[in-house]
């Protein structure tokens, strides 16, 4: 599968801004972006994308161990996020936890694309596969998030109630 999008670096300076402490010097998330593995004839490119500071991750928060967040251009309720700083900033005023990281090797989050394979700015619901302290040589364990976004019921994944 090819990666569509570097990484971006979270450092333990970064997460500590958003309450969490890792005990670590240097902790680091990666964030890849893949095509849709459910489409093969319309997949976008990293030019279909943008830029890499003008792709990032919008988190919603950890549901039943996992999290949702959206592939999200640029916007939010609480102004733009365009760098992984703003994450950490977004994550601490909506009070949202970070969960501590393991110190070693970066972890790789692996974000699906649309149903057609692209992230889009209008319609662009994403699901988290797992929480990030379970992760493994870049795999996320299983599909623990469940409500509104597009690949739920598709993809077997339970309807909030």
């Amino acid at each position: 599968m090819v990666t569509l999008l570097a990484a971006w670096a979270l450092n333990s300076a970064l997460v500590g801004a958003a309450g969490c402490s890792t005990g670590a010097d240097d902790v680091a998330i990666e964030l890849s972006i893949y095509p849709s593995e459910r489409d093969t004839d319309d997949v976008c490119t990293a030019e279909d994308l943008g830029e890499v500071e003008h792709i990032s991750l919008e988190f919603l928060g950890f549901v039943n161990g996992g999290f949702c967040y959206y592939g999200h251009v640029c916007e939010t309720d609480l102004g733009p996020i365009t760098e992984v700083a703003d994450v950490a900033r977004y994550l601490s005023e909506r009070q949202q936890p970070l969960i501590d990281l393991p110190a070693g090797a970066p972890h790789t989050i692996r974000v699906i694309g649309h149903s057609d394979g692209c992230l889009r700015s209008d319609d662009h619901r994403m699901c988290g596969y797992g929480p990030l302290s379970e992760l493994a040589d870049g795999v996320l364990p299983l599909p623990v998030s469940c409500g509104d976004c597009p690949l739920d019921g598709e993809s077997g994944l339970p309807d909030c109630p």
